[in-house]
């Protein structure tokens, strides 16, 4: 039986004012694979980003995974190329007018089970214009109750200061460039105040783990 996903009517609002402001469209979105065998090889979800404007745009990617079962691996295709299972972001350029794919694969690898992978789309060159695109598998969404905790990463844009209220089963918080290292790592007690006054102007992922080290949370944050 096909597992109903719940996100906050909050967080879909979110989404919808983004892709308002943002010079590009990923369409479908949500998009699914529910007719699919758990023995297949590969099973895939696909998307379509479109240059809705005249001149090109650097585009970055930062893959989330809230829902994969055991023994699943899942990877993300954009207009260049697969990546491996481990890859969670990348950047690409697309000409004006253009299109291309953005789609997630999974590998079930026999297992049944359901995902649910999330891609935040965000422009380079305007990095507060982000689009939030799931792909689900043998799933749905809904927005009538919420799935997510309930975890705010705050103000976006900041000057120097980054507060996160995550509650006490986020354990810590980790802040990357958009180039993948690493910049400071924070533990956390229910909710922190981060002084991020010696970063440079830009954006960055801020990535929030449990106890376990498993990742619950991933947002782009935007340092003025």
């Amino acid at each position: 039986m096909k597992k109903i996903i719940l996100f906050s009517v909050a967080a879909c609002a979110m989404c919808i004012a983004s892709d308002l402001n943002a010079q590009f469209t990923v369409s479908p979105n949500p998009a699914s694979n529910n007719d699919f065998s758990f023995d297949e090889v590969d099973v895939v979800a696909n998307s379509t980003i479109t240059n809705d404007s005249d001149g090109p745009i650097d585009v970055s990617w930062y893959r989330t995974i809230h829902v994969l079962p055991e023994g699943w691996e899942t990877a993300v295709c954009d207009i260049v190329q697969c990546y491996f299972p481990w890859v969670d972001s990348q950047a690409f350029q697309l000409e004006g007018g253009a299109a291309g794919n953005i789609d997630v694969h999974i590998y079930p690898d026999g297992t049944p089970g359901e995902a649910i992978v999330e891609v935040k789309m965000v422009d380079a060159a305007n990095p507060t214009d982000t689009t939030d695109v799931f792909f689900l598998f043998n799933t749905t969404l809904s927005v009538q109750e919420q799935y997510r905790q309930n975890i705010r990463v705050y103000p976006n844009p900041t000057v120097d200061q980054l507060r996160i209220e995550a509650g006490h089963e986020i354990h810590t918080a980790e802040i990357f460039g958009t180039d993948g290292r690493l910049l400071k790592r924070v533990m956390l007690n229910g909710s922190e105040l981060i002084d991020i006054a010696e970063l440079p102007r830009a954006a960055y992922v801020v990535r929030l783990l449990d106890r376990e080290g498993e990742l619950r949370s991933s947002s782009v944050v935007v340092k003025q």
